[in-house]
């Protein structure tokens, strides 16, 4: 079985197969079409032909709308998040929720509860974070010498 990582890989290549399909489309239009782009370059022609016509759009782009955070503010936290670990203090699971829903507030003005496993998803998208056990025992141990 794929892992999530291969999983995004292959997302991120059938995306850009589309991409350079539409664009080869784009320099001739009036003799190249969906049908032919579909098999130059292994898209399904109805996706293509879609995002040809602008019906749809990528799914980067549609679960981007579903995102409780923006980019913005995603990236604020991943930027205090590094800091954070760099600084040899480690943010828990539940403390990460804890600084999203209240960036999701202040822009808001209401609060709203993220879900439990909120944050799976926002590692997801951020691959260049991770949370370790070991992180979570450190964070623990800090704790412990602050008492």
């Amino acid at each position: 079985m794929a892992s999530q990582k291969e999983k995004r890989e292959q997302l991120h290549l059938k995306e850009a197969a589309i991409q350079n399909a539409l664009a080869w489309i784009a320099e001739n239009p009036l003799k190249r079409n969906t049908h032919s782009a579909s098999k130059k370059f292994g898209v399904p022609k109805t996706t293509l032909y879609d995002r040809y016509k602008q019906r749809a759009t990528s799914t980067v782009e549609i679960h981007h709308q579903q995102q409780l955070l923006n980019n913005v503010e995603e990236e604020y936290l991943t930027r205090m998040i590094i800091l954070y670990s760099h600084r040899g203090l480690a943010l828990n699971y539940q403390r990460l929720k804890e600084v999203a829903e209240a960036i999701f507030q202040k822009r808001t003005g209401h609060y709203h509860s993220f879900g439990d496993r909120w944050y799976r998803k926002f590692l997801k998208r951020h691959d260049n974070i991770q949370f370790t056990k070991v992180s979570i025992y450190l964070l623990f141990l800090f704790k412990l010498q602050c008492v």
